[in-house]
């Protein structure tokens, strides 16, 4: 548009006419627009380094893992059984994944001090037709309870950590398995991984997920699908450490990060399985090293570095 402004006087037989205004902000934003294209790029290239999708993940779990509540597990706790009695079976409407649960709309399927017991659970993967939840005792207007249900249960097409922060160390997990694959072999970023899984496991552990939800109206929703602690524990290292069994420095690695878990969970009301859990998987991550085939110096470094942190109960 600046250029078609330009006139010569062979041209009209008028007096040259230059914008130079105009010219001068064509020029300056062609520049802008240059430096723009160049900060994209680098904006990219570090916004998929290793170190920040991990950061990322670990952003989005933690912000979707609640505080701290000291009164969960008692709350839980007191809540019994379900009723012996024959309760009314709601099925999934659609295939896909648990993304969202809304209790007090579950709990608007049955009347005061009754029961809903899910059969699936947030983050799990559900097909159409197959049991979505039990209620008790079996409501007068069923197809008004089965839309309460379907209404507070969302299923969609991917996993979120949205009310499944689990879904987390899913994801930081496999992100360590890729990297200890033969194809690419890359322990740094599978230490890298490990590290901010265990980070997001402290914070899980120390928050888990209810098991059970009470109203003032006295009706009761049992989620017994809900992940333990322990659950959690072995999702953090379990597969890690069965590739990593080849590997003595990963291997090592892995027995620091569960030592650096207890360090930080202590003074902390938590769920008495879990130290044991993580004692646990100590003990198969020496185990696998045993099984491997490794130099003898180097499953002898993993031994040491075992007995140091996990002999004779030291995390217990």
């Amino acid at each position: 548009m600046v250029l078609r402004a330009v006139r010569a006087p062979e041209d009209t037989g008028a007096e040259v006419v230059v914008p130079n205004l105009s010219v001068a902000v064509a020029v300056l934003l062609g520049i802008a627009a240059i430096l723009a294209i160049v900060a994209f790029i680098d904006h990219n290239a570090h916004t998929m380094e290793v170190s920040e999708v991990l950061n990322r993940v670990l952003t989005e779990a933690l912000a979707a893992t609640p505080e701290a509540d000291d009164g969960r597990a008692e709350g839980a706790g007191s809540i019994a059984d379900p009723p012996g009695t024959e309760g009314y079976l709601v099925r999934c409407e659609r295939d896909g994944w648990v993304q969202h649960l809304d209790v007090a709309g579950m709990l608007g399927a049955v009347g005061d001090r009754g029961t809903v017991r899910l059969e699936t659970g947030v983050g799990q993967f559900v097909f159409a037709g197959s049991p979505l939840c039990t209620l008790w005792p079996i409501p007068p207007d069923r197809r008004r309870a089965e839309g309460c249900v379907h209404a507070a249960v969302r299923v969609g097409n991917s996993r979120t950590v949205h009310g499944d922060p689990a879904y987390g160390i899913r994801q930081l997990v496999d992100v360590a398995l890729i990297a200890l694959s033969s194809g690419v072999n890359d322990a740094t970023t599978a230490r890298d991984a490990v590290l901010h899984a265990a980070a997001l496991l402290t914070r899980l552990v120390a928050t888990p997920p209810r098991r059970a939800h009470r109203d003032e109206c006295g009706r009761v929703l049992l989620v017994p699908h809900a992940p333990t602690p322990a659950d959690l524990v072995a999702l953090t290292f379990g597969e890690v450490r069965r590739s990593a069994a080849p590997l003595p420095d990963v291997s090592v690695q892995l027995l620091e990060t569960m030592h650096m878990v207890c360090r930080a969970l202590e003074g902390r009301r938590l769920d008495p399985a879990v130290r044991p859990a993580i004692h646990e998987q100590a003990r198969l991550v020496v185990a696998g090293v045993e099984q491997a085939d490794l130099l003898p110096a180097d499953a002898s470094r993993v031994r040491r570095v075992y007995k140091r942190y996990f002999a004779d109960g030291a995390e217990l």
